[in-house]
């Protein structure tokens, strides 16, 4: 994580408590930031969990709650319906459709969002000032210029 510099690690501590270090991992399946020191323990407690690089992370889905099941988070995405659900939606009444997990729609959607902001950081924006900079010296060399007085008679 060379990208964070030292003055904003502070906002990415461990979530293990009582520990203060740099989190440079974090768990996708429990969604924890995680520390070197405390990575293994992580694993040892939580057999199974995914741990990444903090900038290779799953976002965690937004909480939406189900209007049938007012307790249940949406979390299901049947690819019959198209709909989001929550999962007691999709044992009820989708059981005998294809589902998708809705966190893992929600983070290929995100990537493929940031990849387009990034190319529009790297393309339309260094175009844009270019563009800025031409009209800007056009309107220079224009208010140089002596334009003919548009007297009445």
């Amino acid at each position: 994580m060379d990208q964070v510099p030292d003055s904003a690690r502070h906002l990415i501590e461990c979530d293990t408590e009582s520990c203060r270090n740099y989190s440079e991992f974090y768990c996708n399946t429990c969604h924890q930031r995680i520390c070197d020191h405390c990575k293994e323990a992580h694993l040892k407690e939580n057999t199974g969990h995914e741990i990444v690089r903090y900038h290779e992370r799953k976002r965690k889905l937004p909480s939406e709650k189900c209007r049938i099941h007012p307790i249940k988070d949406i979390d299901v995405f049947c690819k019959f319906c198209q709909d989001p659900v929550c999962s007691t939606c999709f044992a009820q009444e989708h059981s005998d459709h294809a589902n998708s997990d809705l966190e893992t729609i929600y983070n290929d959607i995100l990537q493929e969002c940031q990849k387009e902001m990034t190319d529009i950081w790297k393309t339309v924006i260094p175009k844009a000032k270019e563009n800025a900079e031409s009209i800007g010296g056009k309107r220079e060399r224009m208010s140089r210029k002596k334009l003919p007085s548009l007297e009445y008679p």
